[in-house]
């Protein structure tokens, strides 16, 4: 169910004013754009609870995620199914508070696996069903905090796929669906 903007506005309230205490907050597919996001970030600075934020299925751009980016609160941020594309992966890579970064289905390539490589926060990322080939898997592989990285179809091909089973700091590795073996 959309909220309202009655709903909305009440919710940044308590947010702000700290009486929304859970740690997890959830506003998948609320038809969010990147303008609302300037008033959830002013909540979310003020509020001493909220470590994850899902925000999957909305109409987040680059823009969106550049903003995003500057909230120093979060640990965990769900951008799934946005629009946020390598300029917004650029953004994001830039936050050192986050530490689990979900972005499946934005359409981040080579170029955003360029910027989210060079993070030095994050522990799991997920780029499942966006457009990283070969190049994008080198760049990732090289990264030495990374534990979890599903880059399930994607555009991956043997050269990539050995290079990330060789890092010595992933734990967990999706690469299936990709051309590996073709």
């Amino acid at each position: 169910m959309k909220i309202s903007a009655h709903e909305w506005q009440h919710l940044l309230e308590q947010i702000e004013h700290d009486l929304y205490s859970e740690q997890a907050l959830d506003l998948s597919y609320q038809d969010l754009t990147d303008s609302d996001m300037p008033a959830l970030l002013d909540a979310l600075a003020k509020n001493t609870s909220i470590k994850h934020l899902d925000l999957s299925g909305n109409h987040i751009t680059g823009l969106g995620a550049k903003l995003l980016a500057t909230n120093q609160t979060l640990s965990s941020l769900d951008l799934e199914s946005n629009e946020v594309g390598n300029e917004g992966a650029k953004w994001l890579a830039m936050n050192e508070t986050l530490t689990h970064l979900h972005l499946g289905y934005n359409r981040i390539g080579d170029e955003g696996a360029k910027w989210l490589a060079t993070n030095q926060t994050l522990f799991y990322l997920n780029l499942w069903y966006n457009q990283m080939g070969n190049e994008g898997a080198k760049l990732l592989a090289t990264n030495q905090t990374l534990s979890s990285l599903d880059l399930e179809c994607n555009q991956i091909g043997n050269e990539g796929a050995k290079l990330l089973a060789a890092s010595q700091t992933l734990r967990f590795l999706n690469f299936g669906d990709n051309l590996v073996g073709e």
